[in-house]
């Protein structure tokens, strides 16, 4: 097993609220660049309360999300555990290494260290141990 598992959001409901997201998205500002080159979304409680239907209805049990705009490659790690991204909308052809290609619809699970290359905007949403 690779560390990484890779799901599909198959209700319309799912679908629904991810687009309801990358709606809201537009309306927000994003953070100047970290050290890296990455974006982060600035907190608002339309967004929250959309991130967290939709973690409620994919049945994500976290402890913590951000959403982030990626457009430089960066590393992942497991600090506090294991953790979900979720795109939200792409840009050309990320990557994830190890987990392949990311598609808006789709979701993956991580217990490993990452490489995910741009560009996306997505959804970190950080896990206990055992999901």
């Amino acid at each position: 097993m690779s560390g990484v598992e890779n799901h599909v959001m198959t209700s319309k409901e799912g679908k629904d609220l991810l687009k309801e997201i990358e709606d809201e998205l537009s309306h927000i500002k994003l953070r100047p660049e970290d050290i890296f080159g990455n974006r982060e979304y600035e907190s608002r409680k339309a967004l929250y309360d959309k991130v967290k239907q939709l973690l409620e209805h994919l049945g994500i049990g976290h402890i913590g999300d951000t959403v982030w705009r990626i457009s430089k490659r960066i590393l992942i790690g497991n600090k506090t555990g294991p953790s979900y991204i979720i795109p939200i909308s792409v840009k050309g052809m990320p990557y994830l290494n190890p987990g392949g290609p990311l598609k808006s619809g789709w979701y993956m699970y991580h217990t490993v260290n990452l490489e995910l290359t741009p560009e996306l905007d997505c959804i970190f949403a950080f896990t206990k141990p055992g999901k």
